[in-house]
């Protein structure tokens, strides 16, 4: 067992803890995704206020084992792993960041953990993953199958920033309903994936679509047609039809 000496951080934590369990969650989102370090594949509910995730409770495939995560900020400060048959504890930790105030490690599914407790928050943050889930969740999704007008130029290559990369389609079948503009503006992120030359002139398009770019980050977008007042789409997924 080791305790620092930051008593008051722990007690802090445990007043957020009590907080977020006598919370009325207004929503609640349940994922699949995996461990950061063991790729272990494991079903995660996040419990929200409003878009904030308050905690989330993880169930690890084919095992007893439960990964309780409470957040702050959309940062884990507190995890408790334990079996949920015997309620055995194997693992507590307290902490932000790199920073551990308190940490239990008995059982760990990472032996890293046991030496470097700050790993277990690091493996039990799912902020980002039940994030992206909740803002996809508010997406409307539709078809598309398109011709492409002409092909603009790639912006830069996404790194520091995202870049996302408009372009304006001719409509030629959407299962978007009453849809009645001739063209669509539709916006593919980080293009540079797909290759220099997958956007070409009049070549034809199968685009599913959605209402937000389904991630919790902005990009950055030049457009061109903004006084043409087109409806604007985001690509899920497009394959090059001819």
């Amino acid at each position: 067992m080791y305790v620092s000496a930051f008593s008051q951080t722990v007690k802090t934590i445990d007043s957020l803890i009590y907080r977020i369990d006598h919370t009325k969650f207004s929503d609640s989102i349940t994922i699949l995704d995996s461990t950061n370090r063991t790729r272990t594949l494991v079903q995660i509910t996040g419990y929200l206020s409003g878009d904030t995730l308050m905690k989330s409770v993880a169930s690890f495939k084919q095992s007893s084992r439960i990964r309780l995560t409470y957040y702050d900020n959309d940062r884990p400060v507190y995890v408790k792993e334990f079996d949920s048959t015997t309620n055995e504890i194997f693992s507590e930790v307290y902490g932000s960041g790199y920073t551990i105030y308190k940490s239990q490690v008995i059982k760990p599914l990472d032996a890293d953990e046991k030496k470097e407790p700050y790993r277990l928050l690091e493996n039990a943050d799912y902020s980002t993953p039940v994030g992206f889930a909740v803002v996809d969740r508010k997406a409307k999704k539709y078809h598309f199958k398109v011709k492409l007008i002409k092909a603009l130029h790639l912006p830069a290559g996404c790194g520091y920033f995202a870049f996302g990369h408009l372009q304006k389609f001719e409509v030629l079948t959407t299962d978007y309903p009453n849809y009645n503009k001739k063209y669509v503006l539709i916006i593919q992120p980080c293009p540079e994936f797909l290759g220099d030359k997958f956007f070409q002139d009049g070549k034809i398009y199968e685009v599913d679509v959605a209402t937000n770019s389904g991630v919790t980050f902005g990009y950055v977008i030049n457009n061109d047609y903004k006084a043409e007042n087109l409806p604007t789409f985001w690509s899920r997924n497009i394959i090059k039809a001819n």
